[in-house]
């Protein structure tokens, strides 16, 4: 969904529409139908002569310029950016039990905005096999609600999705898949994210589990194969929430490793 700030004489957008090889006429010339033209018009009220920021799905990010309206859409030049680089993605793999389909679908949709590598959807003892006949499990709906996170985060890498609808296919998974940096997240455990380095917190993979939490043995057997407990609150959390809490409290971390590289960097140079 498209949001605007405000025209005073242009169109400012906080965030990105995506745009799909099938949306390019030519390849600086695209052609937006259906409810995006639909929500442009309406709600964004753009015309000839506005300016879209745009992101080619798993592509590149740019801007565009809306050129004419037509009856079959929105005809729109695409201008990359003079340095072309793909929307950065983090090396972050979420392993989620299958949460409820309302709430999923939030999910799949946050994923894309947090801007995560991966998510594992599977079968624990506490998740409800109809769950997995939801029809938000349907390749399109996921798809769909994975582009409605990337405008919203105005990013376009999709995050990959796998699902294991059986406890033992998600178990064979994780022995043949090189995870690294495992943390299982546990009301119970003593530490938190800060009591961990930088490097520990590089490429992680936060496990989750469902409503009500994993069965003793589950967690067990999860601690075995090497997963570190993490407790991200003193209080008791939704999994959707949970899954807020650890993915903003990495990127906050992310960010103020990065601000402290910068200053470092400009120390040393101002002592040069």
């Amino acid at each position: 969904m498209l949001f605007l700030a405000g025209k005073p004489n242009i169109f400012t957008l906080v965030n990105r529409l995506i745009l799909e090889p099938n949306d390019f006429i030519t390849p600086n010339l695209v052609l937006i139908g259906g409810s995006r033209a639909e929500h442009l018009r309406v709600v964004c009220k753009l015309g000839p002569g506005d300016p879209v920021r745009i992101g080619v799905l798993n592509g590149p990010i740019g801007r565009g310029e809306l050129l004419e309206s037509l009856s079959e859409g929105l005809k729109i030049r695409f201008i990359p950016d003079l340095e072309p680089q793909l929307a950065l993605q983090s090396k972050v793999t979420v392993l989620l039990a299958l949460p409820r389909p309302q709430m999923l679908k939030r999910v799949f949709q946050k994923s894309a905005t947090f801007g995560i590598k991966r998510l594992v959807l599977f079968r624990s003892e506490r998740v409800e096999k109809s769950y997995f006949s939801s029809p938000v499990l349907n390749p399109e709906e996921i798809k769909r609600n994975l582009i409605l996170g990337l405008e919203q985060g105005g990013t376009t890498r999709l995050p990959e999705v796998l699902v294991f609808p059986a406890q033992r296919e998600f178990s064979e998974w994780r022995k043949v898949e090189n995870l690294s940096n495992k943390f299982l997240l546990s009301l119970t455990a003593k530490n938190n994210i800060l009591d961990f380095s930088q490097d520990k917190l590089e490429q992680p993979t936060f496990l989750i589990g469902p409503e009500g939490g994993f069965i003793p043995r589950e967690e067990e057997r999860f601690i075995e194969e090497g997963f570190i407990p993490l407790r991200i609150a003193d209080s008791i959390l939704r999994v959707e929430s949970a899954f807020d809490f650890i993915l903003a409290q990495h990127t906050l971390l992310q960010m103020s490793s990065k601000n402290k590289e910068n200053l470092s960097r400009i120390t040393r140079s101002s002592n040069g």
